[in-house]
């Protein structure tokens, strides 16, 4: 916050970020993956997004490149949706502000899927890759 003018602004990118990252199985979403990036203003951003893929296709990879992941507590369990929605919170996010990203990540179920299967991926990637989507889904989807 002290450093970042935009506050508000960057810290909604950064929670999409870390929906995104967890909805689509990329294991590798480590602190290295998210930086600030000074504008010529001398104001502070978010980078643009890097490293966004899904590590689960190759790698047994756990929910969170984070050892603690979203949980302050350090638990290691499958998280909820209403994990997510009290980390937006916990973050400096509005709760209604938190609520629409949310839900945004839930009403592309189906364009997600198609673009899945209009991917170059061969037909087998593309089942595991919808499995995993499908599983995170459904994790997000129940609070």
């Amino acid at each position: 916050m002290q450093y970042v003018g935009a506050y508000q602004i960057e810290i909604e990118k950064y929670y999409q970020l870390i929906i995104f990252n967890f909805l689509f199985s990329n294991g590798d979403a480590h602190l290295k993956n998210f930086s600030l990036l000074e504008t010529s203003d001398g104001d502070y951003i978010l980078s643009p997004a890097y490293d966004l893929l899904n590590t689960r296709i190759h790698a047994a990879d756990t929910f969170f490149a984070l050892r603690n992941g979203l949980l302050k507590d350090g638990s290691v369990r499958t998280p909820t949706g209403m994990d997510f929605l009290n980390f937006g919170i916990a973050i400096g996010i509005k709760g209604e502000r938190v609520d629409k990203i949310y839900r945004s990540f839930l009403a592309r179920k189906d364009d997600v899927q198609a673009m899945i299967g209009r991917s170059f991926m061969n037909e087998k990637e593309k089942k595991r890759y919808n499995i995993h989507y499908e599983t995170r889904f459904n994790i997000l989807d129940r609070k």
